[in-house]
């Protein structure tokens, strides 16, 4: 059973299971100012934040020094302090958004292990060039306490995670009803904990795209894909994959929506052949909205 309370809540809270949360926040400009300061003050309460099974378990993870005299699963609470900015700037055709943000955690037990600084860092750019051209650039970078379910081989340390993502894309009209995309991204992910390092990872995307837009078939098109990855900073764990797929939008009603999309990928690597896959891939989904 999850109960959670909240006032008002301008950041997510990293956290699963029984909790009781709430938060409040002063915002100091309005809805469509260019610039929207805030602060937010948030409290929380968790039964079982590192998940344990049994209390025997938790017991068994006492042997870690900043677990020690665990006797039982552990309830604790906390409170985040943050402040930030929002910014919203349009001119013209241009328009440029961001958030400048960071908190403070500070747990009830366990600081040495919990404790921790947060921030939430991210700026769009939605660019037009003419009638023809236009496209995104974007940044961000979230930093924040990762869960504790699958932490290895029993042992639980600070462990704050931190994701980058950049990405541009550019888009060319070259008819009312065509369109082609060109998207190159890069997203990496990694971990403060050394028994974690084994889930950090990078990839690098290119994709390129020809699409026809209409009216009940919103969109219907192929698309090309390329991307580079690594996981754990290990030349072992290096992988390359291609792919083409077809993909559509249908707006069947004004209520009902299809998206999908059908293709075929190949992975391969250079040092571990017996890893390589081919085959196909596909993903379908329908949304349903009752009302307006």
């Amino acid at each position: 059973m999850r109960n959670i309370i909240k006032i008002r809540n301008l950041f997510s809270l990293p956290l699963y299971g029984p909790r009781l949360a709430a938060s409040m926040a002063n915002v100091y400009a309005g809805e469509g100012d260019t610039v929207r300061p805030f602060v937010d003050v948030s409290m929380a309460y968790d039964s079982n934040l590192f998940r344990f099974a049994t209390d025997v378990e938790a017991v068994a993870a006492g042997a870690n020094p900043s677990l020690a005299g665990l006797s039982s699963i552990p309830s604790l609470t906390w409170q985040r302090y943050g402040a930030g900015l929002d910014i919203d700037w349009k001119q013209g055709r241009q328009q440029v958004s961001a958030r400048v943000a960071a908190n403070k955690s500070l747990y009830s037990k366990f600081s040495d292990l919990l404790d921790y600084t947060g921030r939430d860092l991210k700026g769009e750019w939605k660019w037009q060039l003419g009638n023809r051209w236009s496209g995104l650039l974007s940044a961000s970078q979230n930093r924040t306490l990762a869960p504790y379910t699958n932490y290895l081989s029993g042992v639980i340390e600070n462990n704050v995670r931190t994701e980058n993502d950049q990405v541009f894309q550019a888009d060319y009209w070259f008819h009312p009803e065509w369109r082609a995309r060109a998207r190159l991204s890069n997203s990496s992910l990694s971990y403060s904990a050394t028994t974690q390092k084994v889930r950090d990872n990078d990839f690098q995307r290119a994709m390129f795209g020809l699409y026809r837009l209409g009216q009940a078939v919103e969109s219907a098109g192929v698309e090309f894909t390329m991307t580079d990855g690594s996981f754990d900073a290990n030349a072992n764990n290096d992988f390359r994959e291609q792919g083409i797929r077809l993909v559509g939008i249908w707006n069947y009603s004004g209520k009902t929506r299809y998206t999908g999309r059908l293709g075929y990928i190949q992975r391969s690597r250079d040092s571990l052949t017996r890893n390589d896959f081919s085959g196909p891939e596909w993903r379908f989904e329908a949304r349903w909205q009752p009302t307006g």
